[in-house]
């Protein structure tokens, strides 16, 4: 035999081995997608049923109320597949005796609890067939391409099989045949189970992570005053000052004095809490994660948390952050219907107060030195965003944008606004009949009109890297940065005002992050362990004070007459806002550092720590 017959030799010993093995590939192949089909039609007859209704919530307690009232229900709706196995099906007859019981009149708690409970497991089932759908599609393709590739592969080896042999030897190789054919399909019926049974049972999804469960309220939700909720960053105005005045002035973490509840929050952030009537907003954020939660304002359940995933545009690269911003500095903003978050990489969501996703968008955050932290504003129907970046003005990369609050929809973006990077959130404030957008990035103060972003004035007057927010009282605009001067600005200019309308430049000592407390006749300043006392409308220094253990990165709030002001290790000192010295009235502990700011409602307070969020309060809601 010569060489050249070589590969045909081995060829012909080898191809009955490499035949079998590809039909025994390609009929396991064909029972495998059997099964699969066969799976993904019983799904596709469920999920016609489940998916013509809504998932991704829970009942709320007018639609539990309407379920039980027996009147008719929208069609489409999960409230009327619920009415329906509840009247009819048999796999709940007792459920439905309930049902029947309820109806003539005779209370049972008990129902609504089942009925709730009989939703959550619809959902789960739309949810865990519609993973189901999508992973056995991608099997089935799997299964389909193999079974090609073997099938090909046999026709092509059968070419090349020498002759049966004849006689006994014929009949033991028939014998070994059907063993091995035997066990062939031994095998494929196990792997055809095992597949089966994989895809059968999916584990009922974690509904926080898809479709997460919506927990109502405690209590029903009374109609609420916008002008006392705290809608963002340091409250109504971004001034930092409270509607109420009976909050707590004593309270201790590690005892629980005082704290009504105390929750963890699952991703770290340096965001302030909002608040909302009976709702509490947070955001949180690792390199890898974002999410934003909601909470029970009364007693801390946490109603919904969401992802925040496949945001259009969003950066491949994860920005570089300063390790007191994190990844989730910036506070969030509500209008009273929907609440949003931006995030250090411009990742911008918005929710509904249900925790629907309504719309998201990213806008570019890079050559911010630390990442993006400047918290949200809301004017009227605009929500107002502060983009600065690049090492300074030069660089035109900063802007200032709004976008429809409802839609997400751009309204406009500023195109000159010279400043480098900062971490100063905006203001809005109103002037006789106009409203202003307030501004501060090195080295200006800009006022932009909210409508369309048109500048109405600026004033050179800052330096640094501008960390503290502006605020407004007495008729001005207050701002300060360490390395620069406090300021005050009549906002009634146009154009250059730094010469016609700064009113005064003062201080020393000046802080890098916190923002200033400004009321008609004071200003208040925290800054590294001082804390300072100024006149608003003439800038003379009335008083310092600073026999402090550590230092102040939160912004002070007023309360009354109190002046409220937490340090970084989560000791609150509370003083009387007077202009004549440094009055104590106490002190108190959260138990773990923080770097936020508090949020004040009707009673209570509400303060992120560096993991928990914590209610504080009295149970009679006075001091």
């Amino acid at each position: 035999m010569s060489k050249d017959d070589l590969p045909e030799q081995q060829i012909r010993s080898l191809g009955p081995v490499f035949y079998r093995t590809a039909v025994g590939t390609a009929v396991v192949a064909g029972l495998f997608c059997a099964v699969v089909a066969a799976s993904l039609g019983r799904a596709v007859v469920v999920r016609t049923r489940l998916d013509t209704v809504e998932q991704s919530r829970a009942l709320d307690g007018s639609e539990v109320q309407t379920l039980l009232s027996g009147r008719p229900l929208p069609a489409g709706r999960r409230l009327a597949l619920l009415q329906a196995i509840l009247a009819g099906s048999p796999d709940n007859a007792e459920l439905h005796q309930k049902f029947k019981v309820l109806r003539a009149g005779r209370s049972d708690e008990q129902l609504t609890a089942d009925i709730r409970a009989h939703d959550l497991h619809i959902r789960r089932a739309a949810v865990r067939y519609r993973h189901f759908s999508a992973r056995g599609a991608r099997l089935l393709a799997v299964g389909l391409a193999v079974g090609l590739v073997a099938l090909l592969c046999a026709l092509a080896y059968k070419r090349k099989l020498p002759r049966p042999a004849s006689g006994r030897g014929a009949g033991r190789l028939t014998a070994d045949r059907a063993i091995r054919s035997v066990g062939v399909a031994a095998a494929v019926l196990l792997v055809a189970g095992v597949v089966g049974v994989q895809l059968a049972w999916v584990p009922p999804p974690v509904l926080s992570q898809a479709g997460p469960v919506v927990v109502e309220p405690s209590k029903k939700e009374p109609p609420v005053d916008p002008a006392k909720q705290w809608p963002r960053f340091r409250g109504p105005g971004g001034l930092g000052i409270s509607a109420f005045t009976n909050v707590p002035t004593e309270w201790d973490g590690k005892t629980g004095k005082n704290i009504l509840w105390k929750k963890l929050v699952p991703l770290p952030g340096e965001n302030s809490p909002i608040v909302w009537g009976r709702r509490v907003f947070l955001s949180g954020a690792t390199k890898g994660k974002q999410a934003v939660y909601c909470y029970d304002a009364a007693d801390g359940t946490l109603l919904w948390q969401r992802p925040v995933l496949n945001v259009p545009d969003s950066p491949k690269e994860v920005p570089e952050v300063f390790d007191m911003t994190g990844y989730a500095a910036p506070t969030m903003a509500t209008d009273g219907q929907r609440a949003f978050a931006i995030f250090a990489n411009g990742n911008l969501v918005a929710f509904d107060f249900r925790g629907k996703e309504l719309w998201k968008q990213n806008w570019d955050t890079s050559d911010n030195m630390y990442g993006h932290a400047a918290s949200l504003a809301l004017a009227g129907d605009r929500l107002i965003l502060q983009l600065d970046r690049g090492a300074s003005g030069d660089d035109q990369l900063s802007s200032v944008a709004a976008v429809d609050a409802a839609t997400g929809d751009p309204v406009w973006e500023t195109t000159d606004r010279p400043v480098g990077n900062s971490w100063s959130s905006p203001i809005v404030i109103k002037t006789g009949a106009e409203q202003q957008v307030i501004t501060c990035g090195a080295p200006w103060i800009i006022a932009y009109g909210p409508e369309g972003g048109v500048e109405l004035w600026r004033a050179k007057c800052m330096s640094g890297d501008m960390g503290p927010s502006p605020v407004y009282a007495g008729g001005l605009v207050i701002a300060c940065n360490e390395g620069a001067d406090l300021v005050a600005i009549k906002p009634d200019g146009e154009g250059d005002v730094t010469k016609s309308h700064v009113r005064y430049k003062v201080g020393e000592g000046l802080p890098s992050t916190a923002s200033p407390l400004s009321t008609k006749a004071l200003t208040f300043l925290a800054s590294g362990i001082l804390v300072s006392c100024y006149d608003t409308q003439t800038g003379k220094l009335l008083w310092e004070h600073e026999d402090f253990e550590d230092s102040f990165n939160s912004s002070p709030s007023l309360v009354g007459d109190l002046v409220y002001v937490m340090d970084d290790k989560g000791t609150m000192h509370i003083f009387k806002a007077v202009r004549d010295k440094y009055t104590p009235v106490g002190t108190a502990t959260l138990g773990e550092p923080s770097n936020t700011s508090p949020a004040f409602a009707d009673g209570r307070i509400y303060i992120r720590g560096k993991k928990h969020l914590f209610c504080i309060g009295k149970a009679d809601g006075g001091r």
